[in-house]
């Protein structure tokens, strides 16, 4: 019970975080500079070499610099901002998204599902480390994005000219967030499927779900204890969103974000002509200054 217990409080501070989300605005550019802390010719030779690299190799670097996170946190924020703006061929997925909020004192190196085994975690972690951090803390936001940026192209390009890490087997915070993030998915996806089915059973088999994965890591005899508790919170879950979503679509309103009814997607446009319409599973990591 406490494991599950524990699982529903991860769940629901992850979606109180994922929707406060705010988007930023359309992109204009591979570089755009929403808090207005770059110079006209950081913005203008990093857009004319992000526009090369992706005639080259067909891959998509996009940098934001943002304001703030409006109370979002950097992973959930950069994830669906990458998706909103489709970095990355739609069939190939390689992109990457550099976001930086300023007043957060927040970076995060986005990796989208085809560069995943180009950019590893761990190598993203150390280019925001290494060459961008360092630059941030003197106020020099021009420098670490440059240096950011040189990192990730050298790195995709060329990875044997780059020093190899050291992976650790230690279970990692990272790994935790990792995990609670991909909680957050699953659970917002069953909450999809359930309030767009007229009956509200379905909550009771995805709680009957729920006490099989309990027996994974508790035991059987905990997920016994445990079923009838899950089964009946599915229940209830199911009834209370499925109530919902229908009264909202019967209105003519939108159904509220707990339903499921929010959608995350955007599509870009402008004089840029947009991104490839990539997606990310939520790769990459993150770092303060």
């Amino acid at each position: 019970m406490l494991r599950s217990s524990f699982f529903i409080l991860v769940f629901a501070f992850a979606a109180s975080s994922a929707f406060a989300y705010v988007s930023p605005g359309e992109p204009t550019g591979y570089v755009n500079d929403f808090a207005g802390v770059l110079s006209f010719e950081t913005v203008t030779t990093l857009n004319t070499e992000l526009e090369t690299f992706t005639k080259e190799t067909g891959g998509e670097i996009a940098v934001a610099v943002v304001p703030s996170l409006d109370g979002d946190d950097i992973e959930s924020y950069a994830n669906t901002l990458f998706r909103e703006w489709g970095v990355g061929g739609a069939d190939t997925n390689t992109g990457i998204l550099l976001l930086v909020a300023i007043e957060d004192r927040d970076v995060r190196v986005e990796v989208g599902y085809g560069y995943e085994g180009t950019v590893p975690d761990a190598y993203a972690s150390r280019i925001i480390r290494d060459d961008i951090l360092p630059s941030f803390r003197d106020g020099d936001y021009d420098s670490g994005i440059k240096n950011g940026v040189a990192s990730l192209l050298l790195l995709i390009r060329d990875p044997s000219a780059v020093p190899p890490i050291e992976e650790s087997a230690n279970f990692s915070f990272e790994d935790i967030g990792f995990i609670g993030y991909m909680i957050f998915f699953v659970g917002a996806w069953v909450v999809s499927i359930m309030s767009r089915t007229k009956d509200w059973w379905l909550g009771g088999v995805f709680g009957a779900v729920g006490a099989g994965v309990v027996a994974l890591f508790a035991g059987v005899s905990v997920a016994l204890i445990s079923a009838i508790p899950l089964i009946v919170i599915g229940l209830i879950v199911d009834f209370a969103v499925s109530s919902a979503y229908r009264e909202a679509r019967s209105s003519g309103s939108t159904p509220p974000w707990w339903t499921g009814g929010s959608t995350w997607g955007g599509s870009s446009g402008g004089s840029f002509g947009g991104f490839g319409g990539g997606s990310s599973g939520g790769g990459g990591a993150s770092g303060s200054w």
